[in-house]
């Protein structure tokens, strides 16, 4: 099941969201752009799953690995004393993607259009 997960998560992250982004997008979106969001997603969610399964510990009852953050004294929220992270929760990536592939396009360089082409509508 892990594995599962780990890949669903490297497959969305990585390939999903700049494939996506690119279809729907109205205007052509810049080269960098996919480039710099797959690359992202791959590491992000490689350095995630790593952190999980390093420094996280097998909770038998759900049968899954869990890495408890402490406590961060300078959120105050009631009812809140831990933050757990599931390996399930890896898909939290996806709207970093989302940001560095929009943060990308709009620093990129425009990407030459041969005359008489015209972008997808």
């Amino acid at each position: 099941m892990t594995v599962w997960v780990f890949q669903a998560t490297v497959i969305v992250c990585t390939a999903l969201v700049p494939v996506y982004f690119g279809t729907f997008k109205k205007s052509r979106p810049k080269q960098v752009a996919g480039l710099v969001s797959a690359a992202a997603g791959l590491i992000l969610s490689l350095v995630y799953y790593l952190c999980v399964m390093t420094l996280g510990y097998w909770d038998s009852n759900w049968e899954v690995q869990v890495w408890k953050l402490p406590a961060m004294p300078w959120i105050d929220v009631p009812g809140i004393k831990a933050v757990y992270l599931w390996t399930e929760c890896g898909i939290i990536i996806t709207p970093i993607v989302l940001v560095i592939f929009l943060i990308a396009n709009a620093l990129g360089k425009k990407v030459y259009q041969a005359p008489g082409e015209e972008a997808a509508a």
